[in-house]
């Protein structure tokens, strides 16, 4: 029969004419598909023959084909799929060299498979619900058994899984599968979630058919989605669209719970896997196998692959092409993800055209319940969780199986998974639209996972989900989202860690960070607070937590601790754009507490007869105006003619800021403060004009005019200084140098120049 196929020879009409001939050729040939691999000849000529007669299904038909299957392609062709499965039967005790022969025969099975599914007009249901089964059961047997290095399974992990999923895809637009192939589907991808591959197809499969749902169901106009090159065509385009919608929910789910990858009990629970761990006779538990030490990079991939989908409905594709979401975190063997900052994809899409976006309520009933498991994976058991139906507390089912793990399993190793789901929760709830509703079921399990991802450790090193959390949260203020101010005390916690160091410290070495840009999303977050203290004033907070030990503060209590972690990150900030933003909300902050004692009259003695205690006087007395105007005058003054007084646009932000600080009227000001304001600007003034000759350009000659300006503001709103003898005389002096570009009195020692003797 081999010989009549024309692979070696010219092709030959088969010598088969009846149906019994035909069967028991492949009765012999089913056998010898199961021989060892040594008697390689055999098995490969099994396998030639039946790459040929599959053509029976195809357009053109090859000669060799005998006539009876030429006759009732489908009943053959349902018979030879069977058979192949013995090719893909893994034989124990086999070399390198004899598992490759194998590996070759079974790539050349997929092919032929794919391209018939492809090209094919006549498989009926039966023979497509055969070929989807057939998949099914050569990934089963090559995939269920835990990993093994350049087995044969091992060999041909990503090529089964994408010909499995890429016909699937191809029956969901020939014959959609029924409801139990789905779910023979879904039970069969519970046993493979050890191997790696498996996210990665699903991830592709995703991504393609979310872009084609978001092309038909908001239009052209929506924003559209970056897809690898290599998956541009990877669903079929007869596609309905009823399909598509079909194919997408089931796809979604196909991989069950992600939390479930935390838990190497769950995963190495099958009978498959299970077995072959026994029979390997090394002594140890399924739990511990070597092999699912990839599971906490499989649940990254995963989390990874649903940010990407939340990101698609929420019109943001950055990084989608890769399979990267918004995460600021990367592996640091790879490189780090440059998303779209936060700020900047605000703007980006305000001025895009994206009509009738998705509403964030329908994002999180799509996403949330797998994100919000995945962020409170693994946690403490002390920790708890809020039940989505009952409205209660529980316990998360795993917690009792977490101390039954290897090392390479605790809990931080799944830290960056957690961080990339919380990350993802952040910009779901953030494209909250004005007038929309959120059900408080939502924000209450929202609300405790956050809770939990900004818990900060006694050694003050920054968690990966923590610096997920600051940099996708940029907005979450500022949404009004119902009961947000609960978190209040866990963010300001976050910031007290991140602003005010120089170097932050993290706690995983493995990962790289883009710091200005997260210390940019942090500032936007006490910039959107910082405001609350004096409108809410004693206003109670509620502990998150509750419970009988429930110790609730006030918004103004929070006000020391926001000034002083703006003060301290404008003494440790060195981007422009930073504290461009810092400076900004300094000055909010003196002129809030400014107009906050002139028309709340008496509000200090409101304030301490409700909370009568010497820490509520000292809170008063150390965050009054005049308390703040002092500090912030003195810290930019300081910092203007130190480390910013070679950047020039920072240096007119800083002046800028002080021209605002000296029209504030603050009551019982300081005279001294404010004379040492003018000599420090005057100082910069002549700092300025004394560099060289090739740093006097024109963006220079504009800071000096706006220090002339700033000092002729202090001096307009506070005439007295002019009464000072010390400090006429530095405005004069500087006023000379302005002028005539030299002063008549030089350093101690030197003459006295005179007008006729400046140059």
């Amino acid at each position: 029969l081999a010989s009549t196929l024309g692979i070696t020879n010219n092709a030959e009409p088969s010598n088969l004419h009846t149906d019994q001939e035909v069967q028991w050729c492949m009765d012999v040939i089913c056998h010898g598909l199961s021989l060892p691999l040594s008697e390689h000849d055999i098995i490969k000529d099994g396998v030639n023959i039946y790459c040929e007669w599959i053509s029976a299904v195809l357009p053109q038909t090859k000669i060799s084909v005998p006539r009876p299957i030429i006759d009732d392609p489908n009943t053959y062709v349902r018979k030879i799929i069977k058979h192949l499965y013995n090719l893909f039967v893994p034989r124990p005790g086999e070399g390198t060299d004899t598992i490759n022969r194998q590996a070759v025969l079974c790539h050349r099975v997929l092919r032929t498979l794919q391209d018939t599914a492809q090209n094919s007009q006549i498989l009926t249901v039966e023979t497509w619900e055969a070929l989807l089964l057939f998949l099914l059961a050569i990934n089963e047997i090559l995939l269920a058994p835990p990993i093994v290095k350049d087995d044969v399974g091992d060999q041909l992990c990503e090529r089964v899984l994408s010909v499995l999923f890429e016909v699937w895809l191809l029956a969901c637009s020939r014959c959609f599968p029924s409801p139990s192939l789905w779910k023979t589907f879904q039970e069969s991808c519970a046993a493979w979630r050890h191997r790696i591959a498996l996210v990665e197809q699903w991830n592709r499969v995703n991504l393609g058919l979310t872009a084609k749902l978001l092309e038909f169901t908001y239009g052209p106009a929506f924003p559209e989605m970056k897809i690898a090159e290599e998956d541009a065509h990877l669903v079929p385009d007869g596609m309905t669209n009823d399909g598509i919608a079909q194919a997408w929910i089931r796809f979604l789910k196909i991989l069950g719970a992600p939390t479930d990858l935390c838990c190497p009990q769950v995963i190495s629970r099958t009978p498959q896997f299970v077995q072959a761990v026994l029979l390997n006779a090394d002594g140890i538990e399924p739990q511990h196998h070597p092999c699912l030490l990839n599971l906490p990079q499989i649940f990254l991939k995963t989390l990874k692959g649903i940010a990407g989908l939340v990101d698609a409905f929420l019109a943001d594709s950055s990084g989608l092409c890769n399979g990267k979401s918004s995460l600021l975190i990367a592996d640091a063997n790879g490189s780090a993800n440059s998303p779209t900052p936060p700020l900047q994809r605000r703007l980006a899409k305000s001025f895009s055209v994206a009509p009738s976006l998705p509403s964030a309520h329908a994002v999180i009933s799509m996403a949330s319940q797998a994100k919000e498991r995945a962020a409170e994976a693994k946690r403490r058991p002390s920790s708890m969780i809020m039940d989505n139906r009952k409205g209660s507390l529980s316990q998360p089912p795993s917690l009792s199986e977490v101390n039954d793990v290897a090392p390479g399993l605790t809990i931080d190793k799944y830290e960056s998974g957690k961080a990339e789901a919380l990350g993802a929760l952040c910009r779901i709830f953030c494209a909250k639209k004005t007038g929309e509703e959120i059900l408080p079921v939502y924000l209450a399990r929202f609300y405790m996972a956050l809770h939990q991802g900004l818990k900060t450790n006694d050694n003050r090193e920054c968690m990966e989900t923590l610096a997920s959390i600051l940099y996708n949260s940029s907005d979450l203020f500022r949404i009004d989202l119902e009961g947000i101010q609960v978190l209040l005390p866990s963010f300001i916690g976050a910031l007290e860690l991140i602003l005010p160091e120089k170097e932050l410290k993290m706690r995983s070495q493995n990962v790289v960070l883009n710091k200005t840009e997260l210390r940019r999303a942090a500032i936007n977050i006490l910039l959107s607070i910082l405001a609350l203290p004096l409108h809410f004033q004693t206003l109670p907070i509620r502990d998150i937590m509750g419970g009988p030990n429930d110790r609730s503060i006030t918004f103004i209590h929070l006000k020391p601790r926001l000034i002083n972690i703006l003060m301290n990150a404008l003494q440790v900030e060195t981007d422009p754009q930073n504290t461009h933003m810092l400076l900004g909300g300094l000055h909010l902050c003196v002129q809030d507490a400014v107009a906050f004692e002139e028309t709340e009259k008496g509000s200090a003695e409101v304030l301490h007869s409700l909370h009568p205690t010497a820490e509520t006087s000292n809170l008063l007395s150390s965050d009054s105006a005049h308390a703040l105007f002092v500090r912030a005058t003195y810290l930019v003054c300081h910092r203007l003619i130190s480390s910013w007084k070679t950047d020039l646009n920072v240096s007119l932000a800083a002046l800028e800021l002080l021209t605002g600080l000296a029209g504030m009227h603050v009551k019982d000001s300081d005279v001294l403060e404010c004379k040492r304001a003018v000599k420090w600007i005057c100082d910069y003034i002549c700092y300025q004009c004394s560099r060289p000759p090739p740093a006097h350009i024109k963006d220079l000659h504009s800071t000096i005019v706006a220090a002339f300006q700033c000092t002729s503001a202090w001096l307009m709103n506070h005439p007295y200084l002019l009464q000072d003898k010390e400090c006429l005389t530095i405005v004069l002096e500087v006023v000379e140098l302005g002028i005539s570009g030299s002063k008549s009195v030089g350093k101690p020692g030197e003459p006295v120049k005179y007008k006729d003797e400046k140059e």
